[in-house]
């Protein structure tokens, strides 16, 4: 029997050696975060008189800057993932 991600973490004493795993929900939140930061400025980006590139460029940079900063805020108190799910507002 395996142990949970969380429970891995707690045996290595900090949580700074973790991954990506969307059954975390603090993970799961920067995903859809990132997504939905994406679909609102892709949106509003098209909404105005934007060309095609400027539409996708914007809504990629919306989402990758969700993601960079909670991975900062994540990093920076790896043991607390809520903080970093806190930064997302």
């Amino acid at each position: 029997m395996t142990a949970s991600p969380t429970a891995q973490r707690r045996k290595l004493g900090s949580g700074f050696l973790r991954g990506l795993d969307p059954r975390i929900p603090s993970n799961l939140a920067v995903l859809s975060g990132g997504a939905t930061a994406g679909i609102i400025s892709g949106i509003r980006l098209f909404l105005r008189p934007e060309t095609p590139v400027n539409v996708v460029t914007g809504a990629v940079t919306a989402g990758v800057s969700v993601f960079l900063v909670w991975a900062i805020v994540r990093e920076l108190d790896p043991d607390h993932p809520l903080t970093a799910v806190i930064a997302l507002l």
